[in-house]
């Protein structure tokens, strides 16, 4: 038995492929992921290679609806600020530094209106290398109704010091949803937070002098699902009621099947937080330094987002490689992301949404532009 295992061995050391790490042969990795309420779109481009991850300038997009051409534009990588106090025995204390942001990726954007059922193909192209994924934009899902109210939850947080508890307080919403009948279905329910308005500036006389226009909308907000089965979709609550919630997954992504209310209704619960549908006791000097008063406008919208399986699948895979446990337990399984780029690496897909809108009032504004800046 050695001497067969010996045998084994030496074959096994016969037949090893060495990993190459100093081959060149990239490929274009394509991400985009589009909706049906939006008319800009972006699609990242990069090229990956077996060591690392460059971006991708110079590339030629196109994006096709149902045999429309439509081509990107690539957009000039952002400048930054940064501090740059310089060594301890310098006296540049007070240096600031303009540079390019270095990024892993490069952006190609292109506006067309998108609709349920309309055949989506996106293409990137560099030299000799191509790439390209085609998608069928899907029917969305019906947002019947909204109902909302304002609560406060306590919470009950463990650490090594011991529990301690709090109290915050949140807009719960509880949205119906009907399903789309005959098929398996994959949504993302998401909220935004619109704040615009003028600025005025006036001269000694009362005259407007100058204008400036703000604009604030934060996408994509977090919300809680204490324990509602539909949004949690398999994962925790995420509410750290002892330690070993720290190292669970949580449905950061906020995706959700149908698999609980298959062809027929439901009503699912996000719990935002409450300072989204107030205005807040912000100083809003700093937005508009200089000016004397303005008006702001402030909204807020639900999105229900019918998404392909494939991007369902991929928002799943980043709520498992986001998670604090992912990092440090090793029972979590390795984690696959989706592909459908022929070509190249990436994930190409377009969601149908449906939306609801808030309208939060506005508020006038007084300032003294004598005050500082900071506060």
């Amino acid at each position: 038995m050695i001497a067969v295992a010996a045998l084994g061995l030496l074959a096994s050391c016969e037949n090893t492929i060495r990993y190459e790490y100093d081959r060149n042969d990239g490929q274009i990795t394509v991400l985009s992921q589009m909706y049906t309420s939006e008319t800009e779109h972006t699609v990242f481009l990069s090229m990956s290679y077996p060591d690392r991850v460059d971006s991708l300038p110079g590339a030629t997009v196109v994006c096709w609806v149902n045999g429309e051409k439509f081509v990107a534009e690539e957009q000039p990588v952002p400048m930054e600020e940064y501090y740059d106090p310089g060594f301890y025995y310098e006296t540049r204390s007070d240096q600031v530094v303009l540079r390019r942001r270095h990024q892993l990726f490069t952006e190609y954007c292109f506006s067309a209106q998108l609709r349920p059922g309309d055949e989506v193909r996106v293409e990137a192209s560099k030299g000799s290398l191509k790439a390209w994924a085609e998608v069928t934009v899907p029917q969305p899902a019906t947002l019947v109704r909204v109902d909302t109210s304002r609560v406060v939850r306590t919470h009950s947080y463990a650490d090594i010091d011991g529990t301690d508890t709090y109290e915050a307080a949140y807009m719960e919403m509880a949205v119906t949803v009907r399903d789309i009948p005959g098929e398996d279905n994959y949504f993302v329910l998401s909220g935004s937070h619109l704040t615009e308005g003028e600025f005025r500036r006036f001269d000694e006389s009362g005259a407007v002098d100058s204008t400036a226009y703000y604009r604030s909308e934060d996408r994509e907000l977090d919300y809680w699902t204490f324990h509602d089965t539909i949004l949690e979709d398999g994962y925790s609550a995420g509410e750290a009621s002892s330690l070993l919630d720290e190292l669970l997954a949580t449905n950061q992504m906020h995706c959700f099947s149908d698999k609980e209310f298959r062809d027929g209704e439901a009503v699912v619960r996000p719990y935002f937080d409450a300072d989204y549908f107030t205005w807040r006791d912000y100083n809003y000097y700093w937005i508009c330094p200089g000016t004397h008063e303005g008006d702001l406008h402030s909204t807020f919208t639900l999105y229900l987002r019918t998404i392909s399986r494939d991007f369902y699948n991929y928002l799943r895979a980043l709520n498992n490689m986001e998670t604090y446990g992912y990092d440090v337990t090793p029972i979590i399984e390795p984690t696959s992301l989706p592909n459908n780029v022929t070509g190249g690496f990436g994930l190409v897909s377009v969601g149908a949404d449906q939306s609801l809108t808030f309208d939060l009032g506005s508020r006038h504004i007084v300032h003294d532009p004598s005050q500082s800046l900071y506060y």
